[in-house]
């Protein structure tokens, strides 16, 4: 089986730490991405554990879930009025 091409794996990527993001933070891991990416793209278990995409989906993985965090965060705090 061909691979997906990197486009798709890295929005694949992305779109399963938002769902683990939002589903429980705690479980937010690069692991508990890695296989929920490999199991929705029909990849091989060890796919993430290559050198190509080993540090690649790892980067991916953590700018993203730094990325959503920000982005909570942002978003709780321009909504609540604060008075000074």
């Amino acid at each position: 089986m061909t691979p997906p091409s990197e486009k798709k794996i890295v929005a694949t990527l992305r779109s399963a730490t938002l769902s683990i993001f939002k589903a429980d933070k705690d479980s937010l891991t690069v692991r508990s991405v890695r296989d929920k990416a490999a199991e929705i793209l029909g990849l091989d278990e060890g796919f993430f554990a290559a050198d190509e995409w080993k540090a690649k989906s790892k980067d991916t993985i953590k700018s993203y879930a730094v990325s959503s965090y920000i982005a909570t965060m942002f978003h709780f705090f321009w909504t609540i009025k604060i008075s000074f």
